[in-house]
Order: C-alpha cells, then structure tokens, then sequence
C-alpha cells in the first residue's frame, strides 16, 4: 500500500507492492542496458559499448551489497577482455569503414565474419586468447604509455607552444552552424604520428594523448598544473550549474552528473580539449534546457529524503 507521497522503493511500503515495484525497476533497468548496446553498437567504440552497462552498474550499487558489487565488477571486466576489446579491434582490422569513416557492429555480413573469427581462435587454444586480449587491454588501458612517449618526443623536438590546441576554438562552434566543419579527432592523429597508420582516414584505431600528454606536448609542466586545473574546473562548472548538486531532481540533472562522472575516462585517456570543451558546452546547454523546465512546469526544487523506517509507513516523502 502506498501511503501519500512515499514512493515504494524508498519509504518502506508494502512487501507485495515493494516486491511488484523491483520487478518493474529491474525490467526498465535491463532493457534500457540492451537499448544502450544496441544503439552503441552502431559504431566500433569499445568505450561506449562499455558506457551501455552504466544502468545496471548504477542499480546493483543501489543495493549496497558486497558480494554482488564484487560479482558485477569481475563480470564486467570479464565481459570488456573476452568480449568487448576482441569484438572491436577485430572489427577495425577486417571490416573496410564505410563512405562515413564508420564500421557499425549491426552490419550482419561484417558481425558474422568477426564473430566466426573470434569463436575459432577461442576454441583453438581458449588460454592463448585470454592472455592475448588481457595482454590488449592492459596496453591500451596503460596511460603512462603514450604519456611517456610524448614526454621523449618533447625532450626531443620541443614544445608545440599551443600549436597542438588550435582545435579547440574551432571545437565550440556547433556543426549545425558550419556545415563544413572539419571533423577534430585528436586520437586518429596521434596514431598516425606514432606511425601505425599512412593518414588519418585510414587510420583503424584512436590513440588517446591523455589530457595531461597533450598539456604537456603542448606547454610543459606549468601547462599540466594549470590545465588539468581548469579541465577539473570546467567539469565542476558543468555539474553545479546544471545538476545544482542532486542528480535525482530529474532527468536533466542525472544526465548532467552522468557526463562528469564519466567524462574522467575522456580526460585522461583521450585529450584536455576532448573533456574541456564538451563540459563548457553542455554546462550551458543543460543549464538552459533546466531552467526552461522548470519555468514550463513550475516546479518547485526540493531535495528527497526518503529513507523513512518501515515501523512509520504513513510518513510521506518530503
């Protein structure tokens, strides 16, 4: 039974609804993770197919239990090496991109070739290929890698003094205004200069800089200190003024607290202007669409506090 405004997860109502609305909770749950991966898996980005697993991850940490935190985190690391990193990069390598640069994971005739290719070298010789791809994963996990080389390429050719960032301006104009705008990807850049690939258009895989190579690439130290400074700047900009501090206000201020969360994987493995620019932007557009929200549906901004004991089921959320 549900008693004025308690909702029935959070305020102790009764068993048989409590237990009705689980169901329904881990149903919207499960099937918004398959919707994520199957909308991710339009393209070949392992980093996004791993995002897919947000909601389930955001709802077993809700349980707050031990064993099946520890259950999902091993799950899901199994997942990315056995799965996830040899699906992706044996897509790059056999998969042509089509006229657009892409290679989607739902094209049927390129998804059965990788995915016969992948089950062929796990049967010949299962421990092989989970020390190969555990071996792939560590490498492109390791940021200190391709920190390191750029820390010899400046000791070697100097600093870019800037010249490396000339994106960034460029990168706040919305493509709806310049049709015409050149695509940035910073990643596919570094892999040609590393010499794994001729040119940016055939290049089959995005090396990230790090935030902090690229700030150093670009001014030395005194760059790292006060860049990594305003990447965490901008960031806190972004949450505060979009989210105001309680991402469960609506849909808007969880989008807002999912992007800074999440946008620390873009911040050290990719580039400083990939995390910069993206939290200026969006802090304002999401400020903007909130602010619109709230004018449109007058609502009153209040924080939940719905942790009421089950001895006092008539006590209301407020």
């Amino acid at each position: 039974m549900n008693h004025g405004k308690c909702p029935l997860l959070a305020c102790g109502c009764g068993d048989a609804a409590q237990g009705e609305s689980a169901g329904v909770y881990w149903f919207v749950t499960l099937a918004g993770t398959i919707a994520l991966l199957l909308l991710y898996a339009r393209d070949d980005s392992k980093m996004m197919l791993s995002f897919s697993f947000a909601p389930l991850a955001l709802a077993t940490l809700r349980r707050k239990g031990v064993g099946a935190t520890m259950a999902l985190g091993v799950g899901l690391a199994a997942v990315y090496v056995l799965f996830i990193t040899p699906l992706v990069t044996t897509m790059r390598a056999t998969v042509r991109p089509n006229e657009l640069g892409e290679r989607s994971l739902l094209d049927r005739s390129a998804g059965d070739k990788v995915l016969t290719e992948m089950g062929s070298s796990f049967r010949d010789a299962p421990a092989d290929y989970f020390s190969l791809w555990l071996d792939q994963t560590m490498l492109r996990l390791n940021d200190s890698v391709p920190a390191g080389y750029i820390s010899q390429i400046a000791e070697a050719h100097g600093l870019l003094n800037g010249a490396g960032m000339q994106y960034v301006p460029m990168s706040f104009v919305p493509r709806i205004l310049w049709h015409d705008k050149p695509v940035i990807d910073r990643g596919t850049y570094f892999t040609v200069f590393l010499g794994t690939a001729a040119s940016e258009d055939t290049a089959s895989t995005s090396t990230g800089q790090t935030g902090a190579g690229e700030l150093f690439w670009n001014f030395g130290w005194p760059g790292v200190v006060i860049g990594m400074y305003f990447l965490g700047a901008a960031l806190s900009g972004a949450w505060s003024a979009a989210g105001r501090g309680n991402p469960i206000n609506g849909v808007l201020e969880m989008t807002a607290f999912m992007g800074a969360m999440l946008s620390f994987v873009l911040g050290v493995g990719s580039a400083a202007g990939s995390v910069f620019v993206p939290a200026i932007s969006a802090g304002i557009v999401l400020r903007v669409l909130i602010r619109v929200r709230d004018w449109i549906f007058r609502r009153k901004r209040y924080y939940r506090q719905c942790a009421v004991p089950a001895a006092y089921p008539a006590a209301p959320c407020r």
